[in-house]
């Protein structure tokens, strides 16, 4: 038994120090990852199991993801046609000619907020109406770091619950739970951190907005070829009516991505070739358009592709060979003490650090936090997403955070004024502790 618990320290210390070297010296993750699969796969021979049986666990593992993958790949044809229809810079033309002084900085979130509920994606969302945004902000004369934190905080909302988003899809195929039931129980949690976020943005503006009013135009933005009018925003809508009718996921994002197809074609007057050519490896805008409007396509989603295989496979064998058990044997003892929603915290915060990538996360905190909530997969969806999904914003060397910050060219300071990814875990943590001690009483 001791030899076992030497065995398992032996592996976990090994992935770490080879995720902590991707993080030192700037190598890709996946090598990480690779090296991970390696490390648990040579422990589950070291603790006699056979190769071929661990080899159909890590198969398990991917097929049990199959979903989201191929979810994967309508996400990136999804994000290029919405670029490449107008989808996209039509609405963030509109939205932001809401903008005034003293609203800014909330404009800024709710304007960002909108985009990641729709695109479901926070790198798709800073990489257009953030850059977008900040560049405004600079124009200007507002703050970057208000800026900055209200662009995070609102691609947060989006990436946390939007139908169309690779973490909620994530979270809602490993817990084997409805998207639909998550995203209204991401409402319900969600809703009061969003109002106090929203006024803290307010009353920043009110106090501080001595900015002026910069205004854009479609042609600085598109250019002179792309043609916006009302019809672009269908897309998008069929994403919105579809939600609120429960259609099936796949089949709302196959018919978006069609009617994106057809306005690419007919509207704005692509090419077969050049479409096809956006959906695989994404759209590039016309030399007199913004640059921050590129982006989307299938390769763009191919990191994660590989990162969500290789998670899989090794957490199977994890599973298998009970590496965890140690790990979620203490966390157990420590629910009995703290409840549920700390320990997702803490375990969610060390994940993160160690993993610094979203998805990564995710899947370890699952593997390591199921174990608490038994059959309540709802809960533990839904605290997936309160907790792993929008702290990954909150630790500064994560991707999660890192990499929106550098698009937008904002300073790592704007994470003092990201209020929604600290507010709703401590809205929840609060929540908790309230509920706790109603029980003892």
């Amino acid at each position: 038994m001791k030899n076992r618990s030497v065995l398992n320290a032996a592996a976990l210390i090994g992935f770490v120090l080879f995720l902590l070297a991707a993080l030192l010296f700037g190598f890709s993750l996946l090598w990480a990852l690779l090296a991970g699969f390696v490390i648990f796969t040579v422990h589950g021979l070291l603790c006699g199991y056979e190769f071929s049986t661990l080899m159909k666990e890590a198969w398990k593992g991917v097929w049990t993801v199959r979903n989201i993958l191929l979810m994967f790949v309508l996400i990136g044809a999804l994000t290029a046609l919405w670029r490449a229809s107008g989808t996209i810079p039509y609405l963030i033309l509109k939205l932001t000619g809401f903008m005034t002084p003293g609203t800014f900085y909330l404009m800024t979130f709710l304007i960002n907020a909108a985009v990641s509920l729709l695109t479901g994606s926070s790198f798709a969302s800073a990489a257009t109406s953030g850059v977008i945004c900040m560049s405004m902000a600079m124009a200007a004369g507002y703050s970057a770091v208000l800026a900055g934190g209200a662009i995070i905080s609102g691609i947060y909302v989006g990436d946390r619950s939007s139908p169309v988003s690779t973490s909620a899809l994530l979270v809602a195929d490993l817990t084997g739970t409805d998207l639909y039931d998550n995203i209204r129980n991401m409402v319900r949690s969600g809703l009061v951190p969003f109002l106090l976020t929203a006024v803290l943005y307010v009353l920043l503006g009110l106090k501080g907005g001595s900015g002026g009013t910069v205004l854009l135009t479609a042609e600085e933005f598109c250019g002179q070829a792309m043609k916006l009018s009302w019809i672009v925003i269908v897309p998008a809508l069929i994403i919105l009516v579809a939600a609120a009718f429960r259609v099936p996921v796949k089949l709302s994002m196959l018919l978006s991505i069609l009617a994106a197809a057809l306005l690419s074609l007919f509207l704005q007057k692509m090419s077969l070739s050049e479409m096809l050519t956006a959906v695989v490896s994404g759209y590039t805008p016309a030399p007199d358009a913004s640059e921050s409007l590129s982006g989307g396509g299938i390769l763009s989603m191919a990191s994660v592709f590989a990162i969500i295989c290789l998670s899989s496979a090794f957490g199977e064998i994890m599973q298998r060979t009970g590496l965890l058990l140690g790990l979620t044997g203490a966390l157990e003892k420590m629910s009995r003490r703290t409840g549920r929603m700390f320990c997702m915290v803490i375990t969610s915060l060390a994940t993160i650090m160690i993993s610094c990538n979203q998805t990564l996360a995710s899947m370890l905190t699952y593997y390591l936090g199921q174990g608490l909530y038994g059959e309540d997969s709802s809960r533990l969806a839904n605290d997936m997403e309160d907790t792993v999904v929008v702290l990954s914003a909150a630790v500064p060397w994560c991707i999660a955070f890192a990499v929106p910050v550098q698009t937008v060219g904002a300073d790592t300071s704007c994470l003092a004024a990201s209020f929604w990814v600290f507010l709703l875990p401590l809205w929840r943590l609060a929540e908790s502790a309230l509920r706790g001690k109603r029980e003892k009483e």
